[in-house]
């Protein structure tokens, strides 16, 4: 890695070029070119922070791609005596252990051997995370594979409003029908966030660089047009169809150019020829210009709604291909030890996931016995 004296050298360096930037991480994004760098930097609110994080991931992460990050960083600063200097040192066998390798061939991802409709009904996701209820969600689904193009999920706190990513990526992983490129938002940042940052976010996440990322400088109907566009048009050079996932963007102090842009890209999305789909989770107002007929919406209600009825439902749904027989007693006597004692609404989804994966477990393992 770095000298200490190398690494204050360059974290000055990058910070007093970031600070010459509108938007310091699409910026940062463009300068290294690899979405998986985008998708791990955090989001900072100086460029001081931004150049100490970006550096931080190029000596910890960056030496398995080719050129490795903490190069492409360094080659992006002003040339200098120092800076030539700097990266002959490290395109080299030198201290800091940064040389030219190509990254070890990835594992081939298995073929996909699951119906989108099996895919769609299934009570477990990945990670043998349970998925109760949500009958609504799952014909939305069918719906968006059919001629459907957006997908508007809203309810309380902890109402399972999350657990929407988790069952599309199990349904476009298993049955190979769709990618899902997600981008949530943390609270702190929505005063900051702007367009810009989530059209590199999304295109990043679809596993694209961002070097082509438009730097806007219009009026903001303009400027979500042009982005919107830009994003749609990096999904075909991503491969497959994409699904693109945005939660977090219902905050009060949210830009309004960044929804400007989230309308414009649901609008394109709508009445554009193509598999992509747009999914809000928790997503205010309304979408004008958007087609009545393309759009779901799913309002979940408080997490005190699933009972009983739901649990019993998973488990006979979940075992009813398994070879043998359960008794009904066995099922029931499962319902009632996953009911008793949940608290009504805080804390309640994730208790009942730990109850039915372990409930479950123990079914299967009967039922194999």
């Amino acid at each position: 890695m770095l000298t200490y004296t190398e690494r204050q050298f360059v974290t000055r360096a990058l910070e007093d070029r970031i600070a010459l930037e509108q938007n310091p991480r699409a910026f940062m994004g463009a300068l290294v070119g690899d979405g998986e760098f985008l998708r791990k930097l955090r989001y900072c609110q100086f460029p001081g922070d931004y150049a100490s994080d970006a550096l931080h991931l190029a000596e910890t992460l960056g030496s398995r791609y080719l050129p490795p990050w903490l190069v492409r960083l360094i080659a992006a600063l002003p040339e200098t005596d120092e800076i030539a200097a700097l990266l002959e040192h490290l395109r080299s066998e030198g201290p800091s252990g940064v040389v030219y390798a190509p990254s070890p061939p990835e594992e081939p991802e298995p073929a996909a051997g699951v119906s989108v409709e099996d895919a769609i009904d299934a009570r477990r996701l990945a990670g043998n995370l349970p998925f109760v209820d949500r009958y609504a969600l799952r014909h939305s689904v069918r719906r968006l594979l059919d001629d459907a193009r957006v997908l508007i999920v809203n309810g309380p706190p902890r109402s399972g409003k999350t657990y929407t990513v988790r069952f599309l990526s199990h349904v476009g992983q298993a049955s190979g029908a769709f990618g899902v490129a997600h981008v949530e938002l943390p609270s702190d940042m929505t005063p900051v966030y702007g367009p810009v940052d989530l059209a590199a976010d999304l295109v990043a996440r679809m596993g694209r660089d961002t070097w082509s990322l438009p730097q806007v400088d219009e009026e903001p109907a303009r400027a979500a047009r042009t982005l919107s566009r830009w994003t749609l048009s990096e999904v075909p050079r991503a491969g497959g169809n994409w699904w693109l996932a945005l939660d977090g963007f219902g905050a009060p102090d949210f830009r309004d150019d960044t929804l400007s842009f989230i309308r414009q890209l649901a609008r394109d999305v709508a009445t554009l020829p193509g598999g992509t789909r747009l999914v809000l989770i928790d997503f205010p107002g309304e979408l004008a210009g958007v087609p009545a007929h393309a759009i779901e919406f799913e309002e979940l209600p408080s997490p005190s709604s699933i009972g009983t009825f739901e649990v019993d439902d998973f488990f006979k749904r979940l075992f009813e291909r398994l070879p043998g027989e359960f008794l009904p007693d066995a099922i029931s006597a499962a319902t009632v030890h996953v009911m008793n004692g949940l608290p009504e609404d805080d804390g309640r989804l994730e208790r009942m996931a730990a109850r039915l994966r372990a409930a479950s477990d123990a079914l299967e393992r009967a039922a194999e016995a």
